[in-house]
């Protein structure tokens, strides 16, 4: 399977508008052509309000976790009364960013999620 057709695949609800986040593994036959894709499709999502990311790599089977959302969507799901109150007594803190992203209480947890929102 492609690239592209994993994303069709796993995301299409979240292409559509229908969903404001999809999350899905990706194991490429050719890692310097998902490099390629990824960020050319991280861009063109990117002018369409869409944010790509890689939210983990596995160095023993080569695969991805990938993540596409919507930011605007997702900042108002999370921005709702009951959806933060769910995560609170989750143990999510809020965190002041764009699209008021959450994070764990858990420095092994976050230590990667900040990694890479700072290479985002």
């Amino acid at each position: 399977m492609t690239f592209e057709e994993a994303l069709i695949e796993h995301c299409s609800p979240t292409l559509a508008g229908v969903k404001p986040a999809s999350l899905f593994r990706f194991c490429p036959r050719d890692s310097a052509l998902f490099a390629r894709r990824f960020l050319a499709l991280r861009q063109q999502f990117a002018a369409r309000g869409l944010r790509l990311v890689i939210l983990k790599g596995c160095r023993r089977t080569g695969s991805y976790l990938l993540y596409l959302y919507r930011e605007r969507d997702l900042a108002e799901v999370l921005g709702r009364r009951e959806h933060r109150d769910f995560l609170r007594a989750m143990g999510y803190t809020p965190w002041e960013a764009p699209a008021s992203v959450w994070r764990r209480n858990s420095p092994t947890r976050s230590a990667s999620f900040w990694a890479i929102l700072w290479m985002t």
